[in-house]
């Protein structure tokens, strides 16, 4: 484990006669501290300050790398001024149109000691420049060591690689498996030194906190999981953290009764107006937008039978398709339930209208007199008919899935097609 600097080179700012690549000392001061440190590129005064075990700098060819060798050769007793003459003449010389090579790379390397690396990098002149310095800025990962730290410069350069930086962070901390923990983004804002006197050297690791909540409101509207939100709410606030990892919980089970009071309790909770700003920019919205899908309503006209039904929907959109097929199943006995005067949450209830459904399918020839006559004290209710059947192709695709029946499972796309066949056919009987 390392404490690793990924860095950007400038060019530098000269003085005097630019043949002598004498480059501008500035002095830079961090957020936390008001001590100087004097260097003639950022990366230098980072390096100082968090005792960096190895760095990884990046820079075009016409980059300040004698300044680099310079200094880190100098400080680390790896400096020879024929090596220095050599990189600072072909840097000076060289444009967007040179070699992408540096002369001298590894006693560049071996000055700035550790297992440090040097990375030529494209101008950026044009997309697949672009495209070729996002692949190297992506490849770093590849040098780093599991549980490593991170530290990013991001001062010098052309501004899009720090765009491209940002990717790699945003994989490192979602993707990747080694675990790179990011301790600190920096920016040294160089234009302040007529000003301030100094250049300060910004932390900008909050940049990171939006993209978690974007994150966490992806996973929300994709997925039901308020996991990544309620982590981030951390501390703030306790009872609105504990009433998502619940209701995350008991969606992941699909247990659809207790789900449907979580989602209740989503009305409750919408608006939260003493959270940070960030926070009520995602959860509101999201919340809104998820209960909007489920067609959540707190009046008369709900039906528990409506909301299994949108449920089954959001989770065939979300290709959550064995979800589906159970919540489906359920809203159509539910439904039936509802119409028949009975109680939908019953389990005895439930039951004996699965058992008529099954009366209901027979062939006329298959009925005794005792069935028939239960058929015509329901020979009124046209619909019950139409949910048995309905009932018993769901559930017979339902079943394969769950119990890795073969046949009609081999085939999984037509599984798919038959679901969002089955959710019209609902829609149908329902809604007209």
């Amino acid at each position: 484990m390392a404490r690793v600097l990924i860095s950007f080179l400038g060019t530098g700012a000269l003085i005097g006669d630019r043949s002598a690549r004498q480059y501008r000392v500035a002095n830079y001061r961090f957020d936390d501290s008001d001590k100087d440190f004097r260097y003639s590129f950022v990366a230098a005064a980072i390096h100082t300050k968090y005792q960096v075990d190895k760095i990884f700098l990046l820079g075009t060819v016409h980059s300040m790398w004698d300044e680099v060798y310079s200094y880190f050769g100098s400080k680390n007793n790896h400096f020879d001024e024929n090596i220095w003459c050599e990189i600072s003449d072909y840097c000076t010389a060289a444009n967007h149109k040179s070699e992408l090579t540096i002369p001298h790379i590894e006693h560049i390397e071996a000055a700035l000691g550790n297992g440090s690396k040097v990375i030529p990098i494209r101008y950026g002149l044009n997309s697949q420049e672009i495209r070729e310095n996002s692949n190297i800025i992506l490849g770093l990962e590849h040098y780093l060591e599991k549980e490593d730290e991170l530290i990013i410069d991001i001062t010098h350069s052309f501004r899009s690689l720090p765009m491209y930086v940002m990717n790699l962070l945003i994989y490192l901390r979602n993707v990747s498996e080694k675990k790179i923990r990011i301790s600190h983004i920096c920016y040294g804002m160089l234009e302040m030194v007529s000003e301030l006197g100094y250049s300060p050297i910004v932390e900008m690791k909050n940049i990171l906190e939006a993209n978690d909540w974007i994150s966490g409101a992806y996973s929300f509207l994709e997925f039901g999981d308020a996991y990544k939100i309620a982590e981030l709410l951390g501390s703030i606030d306790e009872n609105l953290k504990q009433k998502l990892v619940e209701f995350s919980n008991v969606k992941n089970l699909n247990y659809l009764a207790a789900l449907e009071n979580q989602c209740q309790q989503l009305l409750s909770i919408r608006k939260n107006e003493h959270l940070p700003r960030i926070a009520q920019m995602v959860i509101s919205p999201v919340i809104e937008n998820f209960i909007k899908q489920l067609n959540i309503k707190a009046d008369d006209s709900y039906r528990h039978s409506n909301f299994q039904y949108h449920l089954a929907c959001w989770q065939y959109d979300n290709h959550n398709y064995a979800a589906a097929y159970i919540s489906l199943n359920e809203a159509i006995v539910t439904r039936a339930c509802e119409e028949d005067g009975r109680d939908p949450l019953d389990y005895g209830r439930r039951e004996s209208m699965k058992h008529l459904f099954g009366i209901l399918r027979q062939p006329e020839d298959h009925k005794s007199d005792a069935k028939k006559r239960i058929e015509a004290i329901i020979a009124d209710k046209a619909n019950l008919t139409a949910y048995a059947y309905l009932f018993k192709e769901v559930s017979s695709n339902r079943n394969a899935i769950a119990h890795n029946r073969r046949g009609d499972a081999d085939n999984p796309q037509r599984m798919i097609e038959d679901l969002a066949n089955y959710l019209n056919k609902y829609k149908l009987l329902i809604f007209g």
